[in-house]
């Protein structure tokens, strides 16, 4: 897939058979689209290891706007500790570290946390951005929604309102479509949203800036303390000036795939090849029998654009792999951008050998991980979108399954 100039025409020109009305610009990927306006984006540098709870700002130039906001850290010690937190079993998506803090505490107090950063340049007026960054639900008793992330001009503490714990009243930016309860303790879950810069924002704060009231929550149950509390990690703002979260790719006869995206602030439209419409949504299951194509009419920023995914259907390793197969080891995330989690391994084994296949039987990657408390992580950055096959071999036995990337 492409957008740039004269492949994009000629996608347009094959779909005027379908009658489809096409507005777009001509417009190439920038570079400024692959840079990262968040410093410190994954916490990794600090000036010190985290010894107890409130302690963001030692993750610089990161701080909590009340002094609140939890620093997580493989150095860290007394519930400061990655993969031990002291608010559940975590490792962090990238890097060593991340941040946690609370979005409800106690329902009807209304009490607030939020984590401000300032960005390396202030936004322009009239230019698109995305902003994204990941959360993990940690052992408490409720999961919510209104996880969001706001950009201003100034910083809280510059502002002529005072601030205190309680709830700051702004209109987010960034917030997932449909603004979700996320409920995941094991994975990472993305959170990001598409938006027009009014211009001038220097200052980045992660939060619930909504009441109690106008928050929903369901109960998770892992514990009795009446407050959802979520770890953040790999937070990023960038310049994008055309979509880049589309991707064909390939999947077993049986399974399902996501295509699209989940970000808040587009309007997108799907149809099948005959023109119908299938959904309106950015992003959706689907689980074709044979090999097809979806299209796509997303509007952000002004502009429409319409593009083409391919699911093709591989059956090549039908018997290689068993559902049924009761050595199954989890994996998450589920897609997986750059580090896969491995779990469910045997807690006194300390290192076991691994081989990644493509879809077609091809041996891409193989090397030795190391195991703690039945978990191992493994790096696929360099592989490319779709599905691969998993194998991980030790004295004993011989687990398998099937994990898929999506950069």
């Amino acid at each position: 897939m492409t957008y740039i100039g004269s492949l994009l025409i000629n996608k347009c020109c094959k779909l005027e058979n379908h009658a489809f009305i096409i507005i777009f610009s001509l417009l190439v990927m920038n570079i400024k689209a692959q840079y990262n306006l968040i410093p410190n984006s994954s916490f990794e540098i600090d000036t010190a290891c985290p010894v107890g709870s409130g302690q963001l700002h030692l993750a610089i130039p990161w701080k909590g706007t009340n002094n609140s906001s939890e620093y997580f850290n493989i150095c860290g010690s007394q519930g400061a500790n990655i993969p031990y937190t002291g608010s559940g079993f975590q490792y962090p998506r990238s890097g060593n570290a991340f941040a946690g803090q609370w979005f409800v505490n106690i329902i009807g107090l209304n009490y607030r946390e939020y984590m401000q950063v300032p960005l390396t340049n202030p936004l322009i007026l009239g230019h698109c951005y995305l902003g994204k960054f990941y959360i993990n639900s940690a052992e408490t008793k409720y999961a919510c929604n209104n996880i969001s992330a706001y950009l201003s001009v100034n910083s809280f503490t510059n502002m002529t309102q005072t601030f205190t714990s309680n709830v700051v009243n702004y209109n987010p930016q960034i917030v997932a479509y449909s603004n979700p309860i996320f409920s995941d303790s094991l994975g990472w879950s993305e959170v990001g949203a598409v938006f027009i810069a009014n211009g001038g924002e220097k200052y980045l704060s992660i939060g619930n800036f909504k009441t109690d009231s106008n928050t929903d929550t369901i109960s998770i149950n892992y514990s009795n303390y009446g407050g959802a509390y979520y770890f953040i990690d790999d937070v990023s703002v960038q310049e994008i000036i055309a979509p880049t979260w589309l991707h064909d790719t390939i999947i077993y006869l049986g399974d399902s795939v996501f295509i699209g995206s989940n970000f808040g602030g587009l309007s997108c439209k799907w149809f099948n090849l005959n023109g119908q419409q299938i959904d309106s949504i950015p992003g959706f299951y689907v689980k074709p029998i044979t090999d097809t194509k979806y299209i796509a009419h997303h509007t952000f920023c002004g502009n429409t654009y319409i593009d083409t995914i391919e699911v093709k259907i591989n059956t090549n390793l039908v018997g290689l792999y068993d559902h049924s197969n009761s050595n199954r080891t989890d994996f998450y995330p589920q897609p997986v951008n750059d580090i896969l989690t491995i779990t469910n391994i045997e807690k006194e084994v300390i290192k076991q050998k691994v081989i990644v296949y493509d879809i077609f039987g091809k041996t891409i990657k193989e090397e030795e991980i190391f195991i703690e408390d039945g978990k191992a992580k493994l790096d696929v950055s360099l592989l490319e979108n779709g599905y691969y096959l998993l194998q991980i071999k030790s004295n004993s036995k011989t687990r398998t399954d099937r994990f898929f990337v999506c950069h």
